[in-house]
């Protein structure tokens, strides 16, 4: 993929982000609140790829959102056990983040998204 279809499809990845924000919070509140993980991840990704990591969450602008967690993460060999503390130390120090797994064509990368000044995670 060329490095312009990639910002483009990020700047996509943030738009719809923002856009649909409230669900993707509740989303993400409920996976802590109900004790399933304190490491919630969205993993957002082309739909027409196919996808078998977390629950779907939303699908829009070609973009699919699925909801994940670092564990499903680590026992499906996306995240290496040496860097699963690494992640969580990340992690908690981006508390007013959201943590997205963001799957583009062969290239995926870990990106943390600010929340909008109305929430806190």
């Amino acid at each position: 993929m060329h490095k312009n279809q990639n910002a483009e499809r990020l700047d996509n990845l943030y738009n719809v982000f923002s856009e649909e924000q409230n669900k993707i919070i509740l989303a993400l509140e409920a996976v802590k609140n109900e004790g399933v993980s304190n490491y919630p991840v969205i993993i957002c990704f082309y739909s027409e790829a196919y996808y078998e990591l977390g629950i779907p969450l939303l699908n829009k602008s070609e973009l699919a959102f699925n909801i994940s967690t670092l564990e499903e993460l680590y026992v499906k060999n996306i995240v290496d056990i040496e860097k699963v503390n690494n992640f969580k130390a990340l992690y908690n120090h981006k508390l007013n983040h959201v943590c997205v797994l963001s799957v583009l064509e062969n290239n995926a990368e870990f990106v943390f998204i600010p929340l909008s000044s109305n929430f806190e995670f």
